[in-house]
């Protein structure tokens, strides 16, 4: 609403003409109500933080952490307020129709997030001012999510101001109309400074967007949710035949592990004891790992014949078949490296402070797991 009133409010006051007249760069007025416009968002903002710190106070509790509120804004309610305030002028000027660009500006906020849920799109890089999001906490504060946050903010304030840029150029002065008439004004205002500083604002955010496309779809990939279900489906038609199979119990384990916190990276170098508890013999070993993990199996007198990759299923087939009542050892070593930053988080266990680790984020799965089932 606020944007179009900024927009349409000289030509509603009938002093449009009088403004455009003046010497002055559109580019600069567009930016003054853009700024005008993040302004009143953070207002309401720091309003709101007021009504929490009185309602903490009236229920008795003192320790405000301003700082966290501080932090939170600067982080996550700033860049949202400059994203879509750019967005929105932009529509307003473009579309150059108060009312239908309303109708447009509304489409856009509420209907990209389901957008992206129909076509199961998971990439911060083509949802609208998106960005991972994040928990704080007293024990790790906003987690390792912030600094992906922090660049795909980055990333799309980028792309704000390169609308805006655009939206200076065909930005409607005086009573000029028509498609025809707005490009020719478009050309008369594209100076050799208007187009370095428009040239240099594309490099810079088709640059950021190359640094977060390599993190978060190279060094990092991921799966979605489409994705992930139908592994699991997968999972199950394959590999159903396998349950209940005998296979070996852990009767024994010794676990050596480091944590580097500052990396948020994890080396485990795990030694079991596995002891066939069954009445038969077992002549092959069939394991189930944890795709965040990278992992791998050490067992004597054994030959790995079988590895789904994709689904982490591996068969090993043994020398000599367990006996029943027999022992064996397994070495299983086990690492977390942190790349870049991801997408999404997608392991909270490891952190710089207040890492958790459970036994089955470093150890294979024994056999069929059904945990691994739709």
């Amino acid at each position: 609403f606020f944007s179009g009133e900024l927009v349409w409010r000289d030509r509603g006051s009938h002093i449009n003409e009088v403004i455009d007249t003046t010497p002055h760069n559109s580019l600069i007025s567009l930016a003054a109500k853009t700024l005008s416009l993040i302004c009143l968002s953070s207002i309401l903002n720091f309003l709101f933080i007021l009504i929490s710190v009185l309602y903490q106070l009236a229920n008795g509790y003192t320790n405000f952490e301003i700082g966290v509120y501080l932090q939170d804004y600067l982080f996550s309610s700033l860049p949202t307020y400059i994203i879509w305030s750019a967005v929105l002028i932009f529509i307003q000027v473009l579309i150059n129709s108060k009312y239908i660009a309303y109708f447009v500006s509304i489409i856009m906020l509420f209907f990209t997030g389901i957008l992206m849920l129909i076509f199961d799109w998971q990439s911060h890089l083509i949802n609208l001012g998106s960005s991972p999001s994040y928990m704080y906490s007293d024990m790790n504060g906003f987690g390792a999510a912030l600094e992906s946050s922090n660049w795909f903010n980055l990333y799309w304030i980028l792309f704000g101001l390169v609308l805006l840029s655009l939206a200076g150029l065909i930005w409607v002065r005086g009573v000029t109309n028509g498609f025809k008439n707005r490009i020719k004004s478009a050309k008369k205002h594209f100076t050799k400074s208007y187009a370095t500083t428009l040239l240099l604002l594309l490099v810079i955010w088709a640059s950021c967007g190359g640094y977060v496309y390599y993190n978060t779809k190279v060094l990092n990939t991921y799966k979605t949710s489409d994705e992930i279900e139908q592994g699991r489906v997968d999972y199950e038609k394959k590999y159903k035949k396998y349950q209940g199979i005998a296979q070996p119990k852990i009767t024994d384990a010794k676990y050596f592990i480091n944590v580097y916190p500052e990396k948020r990276n994890v080396l485990a170098v795990s030694g079991l004891v596995l002891q066939n508890k069954s009445n038969q013999p077992i002549d092959s070993l069939h394991y189930t790992i944890d795709e965040d993990w990278n992992m791998k199996l050490n067992i004597k007198n054994a030959e790995l014949v079988f590895e789904d990759k994709d689904l982490g299923y591996l068969i090993y087939k043994l020398n000599k078949p367990l006996l029943p009542k027999e022992k064996m050892v397994l070495i299983v070593e086990a690492s977390y490296i942190t790349k870049g930053f991801e997408n999404n988080v997608s392991n909270t266990s490891v952190a710089k402070n207040g890492t958790f680790i459970n036994n089955f984020s470093i150890l294979p799965s024994i056999g069929y797991n059904e945990g691994y089932e739709i």
